[in-house]
C-alpha cells in the first residue's frame, strides 16, 4: 500500500532558512550585513554645516564621531538583544539590522574642526560644524616682476641695476668723472 505525502515548498522554504541561520550563527560574513552604512542628511545653514544621522534604537555613547581633514566619519555597533536571550528562542523573521556600522562624508575643507558640536535627540545624531570665518577680500595687488638676467648680473659685480618706473633695467653711477 502506498502513503500519500503532502509537500509544501513554503514549508520547505521555511526550513531551508533556518538550517542556514543554523549553519551562519555566529558568524560575521562580509557583504552579507556584517557592517552597513547609516542613513544621513547634510546641508549647510547659517554658516554651519549640518549632519543629521539616523541611529534608532542605539545608546549614543555608543557612537563615535571623528573629524580629520574635513572628513566626518560616524561608526558604533547595533547589539541585537535577541543573541543574549534564551537559547531556545526561535526567530521567524527579521529586518532590523544589527552589527558595525560607519559612515565617512567629505566635508568641505573651511570647517572649523576644533568646534563641532553633536547631540542626541529622538534616535537621531544631529552634528554641527562651523565653516571658518572668510577674511574680507582686499583689492587687487599689482605684483612687480623682476628681470632674472638684471638680478644674475647684480650678484656678479657687473654693475648695480634697479627697475625704473617703466620696470626696465638702468644702471646706477657711482657719479664720479675722470
Amino acid at each position: 500500500m502506498r502513503s500519500i505525502v503532502t509537500f509544501s515548498p513554503f514549508q520547505e522554504l521555511h526550513r531551508f532558512a533556518d538550517m542556514m541561520d543554523r549553519m551562519w550563527e555566529g558568524q560575521s560574513v562580509a557583504g552579507f550585513g556584517s557592517s552597513f552604512s547609516i542613513p544621513i542628511d547634510v546641508w549647510e545653514e547659517n554658516n554651519n554645516i549640518l549632519v543629521k544621522a539616523a541611529v534608532p534604537g542605539i545608546d549614543p555613547n555608543q557612537v563615535e564621531i571623528n573629524i580629520e581633514n574635513s572628513i566626518l566619519t560616524i561608526s558604533g555597533e547595533f547589539k541585537d538583544d535577541h543573541e543574549t536571550q534564551a537559547e531556545n528562542r526561535k526567530m521567524y523573521h527579521r529586518e532590523m539590522r544589527y552589527g558595525y556600522f560607519s559612515r565617512s562624508i567629505a566635508l568641505p575643507e573651511d570647517v572649523d574642526e576644533e568646534k563641532p558640536d553633536a547631540e542626541y535627540r529622538n534616535g537621531f545624531i544631529m552634528i554641527r560644524i562651523p565653516r571658518k570665518k572668510q577674511q574680507p577680500h582686499t583689492a587687487a595687488k599689482k605684483i612687480p616682476i623682476r628681470n632674472a638676467e638684471s638680478t644674475q648680473a647684480l650678484n656678479q659685480g657687473q654693475g648695480n641695476t634697479t627697475p625704473n618706473r617703466s620696470g626696465e633695467q638702468s644702471t646706477v653711477s657711482s657719479g664720479r668723472n675722470k
